[in-house]
């Protein structure tokens, strides 16, 4: 054998492995995604009062500015209200931006882990049914067998012959009941 083939068979079987358990693979992924955006959730909370705080100070800062606006009479520069609201404005969008980058990740990973687990519920949803619609073409298949060697035998021997089978299934393969 050449190392071509060997890689690629090596490769096809890693895939057909990952494919048959991509569920599985998907949810597992899923759950420890939920749970490293837990951490991150709280290592983000815990970087908050800073945050705060600097939002805080710059509030004041403003709230000072225009308390000495209007009562200084030394006071030579100007801020207007719409300096104001404008100021005030900045601050609570820069604050929000500060919150959007710290709890990024935790959306990130929520999201990822979310996705991973509906992804992986709905292959198997999907294997369930194929599996169930197997299932019903086989019995009734089966079904349709029984009735056409009913219709050729008599329907005694036809339930002598499914007993029959049906004993020998609640057998083991040397001839011991099952159980």
């Amino acid at each position: 054998m050449n190392i071509p083939s060997n890689i690629t068979r090596a490769f096809g079987k890693i895939a057909l492995t990952a494919k048959k358990n991509a569920p599985t693979i998907l949810v597992a992924t899923g759950v420890v995604a939920g749970v490293a955006a837990t951490v991150t959730a709280i290592r983000a909370t815990l970087k908050c009062d800073e945050i705060i705080q600097l939002h805080d100070e710059s509030i004041k800062n403003i709230e000072k500015a225009r308390f000495v606006v209007d009562n200084d009479p030394d006071f030579e520069g100007t801020y207007t209200e719409e300096q104001e609201k404008a100021d005030r404005k900045t601050v609570k969008v820069q604050t929000a931006v500060q919150f959007a980058r710290l709890y990024f990740p935790t959306v990130a990973l929520t999201a990822i882990s979310v996705s991973c687990i509906l992804a992986g519920h709905h292959m198997m949803t999907k294997r369930n049914a194929a599996m169930v619609a197997a299932f019903t073409a086989v019995s009734s298949k089966f079904d349709d067998y029984r009735e056409m060697v009913k219709d050729r035998l008599g329907a005694d021997v036809e339930r002598d012959i499914y007993k029959r089978i049906i004993e020998e299934a609640e057998l083991d393969e040397n001839g011991e009941p099952n159980g």
